[in-house]
């Protein structure tokens, strides 16, 4: 367990916690109008709204501009990639909690942040060092959106159990643990297992926290299984896995070669599965 931070207090004896929303971007300023606008909606604003841009040359830097009511601090500058971003973006802020909704993400309500503050007032002491929930997912194209539940963090060295635009962490703990600039697209993964490893707390919450857009039909699943093998790979160098992990492992990369296959063979009935899990 990380040291105790002292928050403060209300008059009433109440803690008082900060939230940073962080948005990271390139090139991409109609997903980033979705973003802002969602922000903007929440009933409860965040303490600080910071974005970084990757040197975007579209109208990014104008948008932001005209921002100035939302965004609290902003750059536009080269970056080494998404992670890199959000490191700077952990660097240029101040409150005690960080949640990053990136450009073309929202959040899944205009009460989230306030949900967000109050869940973490009323924790017990020691107040947890990571706070997550569901997402809503959304299909470019598609009418239907899909609930997927986090799990439990005890099933962290299995799989990814959240979405990260559904996960708010304590900035001193972002400092302590960096995105991993070296191990591609499961940089989040990575970062859980090392809050975790070091004996991290958690709390999750039993609601949608973000809605994600996802990409393409054909890319998805391979990234997906892309990402799977990484985690994989990474938790076996690392002396993480049990023979069953192994086992969970095999399962699940096999059961994503299997949808890639048919994602590219037939997409239209991956649609047609997804839709069959759907909310509506």
């Amino acid at each position: 367990m990380f040291p105790y931070r002292k928050y403060q207090t209300d008059a009433w004896g109440v803690v008082m916690v900060s939230v940073a929303v962080v948005t990271v971007c390139y090139n991409d300023s109609s997903a980033l109008k979705k973003t802002l606008r969602s922000v903007a909606e929440q009933e409860t604003a965040p303490d600080e709204y910071i974005v970084v841009d990757g040197g975007s040359t579209d109208e990014t830097c104008s948008l932001l501009k005209d921002a100035a009511d939302i965004v609290t601090r902003w750059v536009s500058e080269k970056d080494g990639g998404i992670y890199d971003a959000m490191n700077k973006a952990v660097r240029l802020a101040l409150s005690d909690y960080i949640i990053f909704i990136n450009a073309g993400d929202a959040f899944n309500g205009k009460d989230i942040v306030s949900i967000l503050k109050s869940a973490i007032s009323s924790a017990p002491a020691p107040k947890p060092d990571v706070v997550y929930g569901d997402v809503v997912l959304a299909y470019p194209g598609q009418s239907f959106t899909r609930t997927l539940p986090a799990k439990g963090m005890e099933r962290l060295y299995r799989m990814m159990p959240c979405s990260h635009q559904s996960v708010l962490i304590r900035r001193d703990v972002l400092s302590l643990f960096p995105f991993r600039l070296n191990v591609g697209m499961i940089a989040d993964w990575c970062q859980l297992v090392d809050i975790k490893r070091s004996g991290g707390s958690f709390l999750k919450l039993n609601c949608a926290i973000s809605v994600f857009e996802k990409s393409g039909v054909s890319s998805v699943p391979l990234s997906r299984l892309k990402n799977d093998f990484g985690r994989y790979s990474w938790a076996r160098r690392h002396g993480l896995l049990s023979f069953r992990d192994n086992f969970v492992w095999m399962k699940r990369i096999a059961n994503e070669v299997v949808v890639c296959i048919i994602t590219m063979i037939a997409p239209s009935v991956r649609y047609r599965y997804l839709q069959s899990k759907s909310d509506s």
